[in-house]
């Protein structure tokens, strides 16, 4: 019975916390609400989900992740860079996407912004976007779901889980790939660092990148700044990535970082995706897309 709720508890949390923020997509779409109910709509969207999942965790565990834990010599410069890398990357995936399908009006995400920020103050763009989101989402997926999910399979596994998730909890069909990669991200960096709060600052330097271009593009959009954006943003991936990439490989060279453990692979995957909770969860985005692009 025990291990009965710690696999199926946190599963549905992940299919109640996606009703809840689709639900609040909703609301805001049709009752223009402020920005402070934004801001308590998340909170109370991850905070019920991870309420949900604690029952079924090891409780242990997720407070060695909630610990802070001060990264070794080039640490802090893979979080950031990483996070850079991340918004970029996604943000070109998007707009590329979006290109390439004759869409108009692009609209600026990572995907772990699920509540339009549009229309509202730079700050609060921040207070929401940045500092909220980051911290309440990280502490729900790193903290919690990769507490119960990351200690049973091998590194390979849960990257790809966790990239999944953050993909389907907040993508549309045009964000999947952008939300894979920081999701994919988030992940990595929770391992190697064997933290939530390394995961919490990159996801709001991220955030935060993202905010500044979405800013950026409101502002000189006047002025023909779409023409460049693109390439800019892709300039700036190859830039960041680069220093990612260099930054790891020195850390893995001192052994600051770990490497991969032994798994076995897509099987591994499989454990994770074939849980009753995860399945109900992945239906209900699928329900979400027929009902939004099918029916209307």
């Amino acid at each position: 019975m025990n291990q009965d709720k710690r696999t199926l508890l946190p599963g549905l949390s992940l299919f109640v916390c996606f009703c809840l923020l689709t639900g609040m997509e909703k609301l805001i779409t049709h009752f223009n609400l402020p920005p402070s109910l934004m801001a308590l709509g998340e909170i109370v969207c991850f905070g019920l989900a991870l309420a949900m999942a604690l029952p079924g965790m090891d409780r242990k565990r997720f407070k060695q992740r909630l610990a802070f834990k001060m990264p070794r010599k080039g640490g802090w410069l893979l979080i950031l860079f990483m996070g850079a890398a991340t918004a970029f990357a996604a943000l070109s995936l998007n707009m590329l996407e979006y290109r390439l399908l004759a869409h108009t009006g692009l609209r600026l995400t990572i995907a772990s912004l699920p509540m339009p920020l549009g229309g509202m103050s730079f700050a609060w763009r921040l207070l929401i976007g940045v500092v909220i989101a980051a911290l309440v989402e990280e502490i729900y997926l790193r903290g919690a779901l990769f507490s119960v999910y990351g200690e049973e399979v091998g590194t390979s596994a849960c990257l790809l889980f966790g990239g999944i998730v953050f993909a389907l909890l907040h993508g549309s069909p045009l964000d999947l790939a952008a939300g894979f990669c920081a999701g994919l991200a988030f992940t990595y960096l929770t391992y190697v660092f064997d933290t939530v709060w390394a995961a919490v600052l990159s996801h709001a330097a991220a955030a935060f990148v993202t905010v500044v271009m979405q800013w950026i593009a409101d502002t000189y959009a006047p002025f023909g700044i779409w023409n460049i954006l693109l390439p800019l943003t892709v300039l700036f991936f190859l830039l960041f990535a680069f220093l990612t990439l260099d930054t790891l490989g020195k850390m893995l060279a001192r052994g600051s970082i770990p490497h991969f453990e032994v798994s076995a692979g897509w099987y591994d995957l499989w454990l994770l995706v074939k849980e009753p909770g995860f399945i109900v969860f992945a239906l209900a985005f699928a329900g979400k897309i027929i009902l939004n692009y099918w029916i209307g």
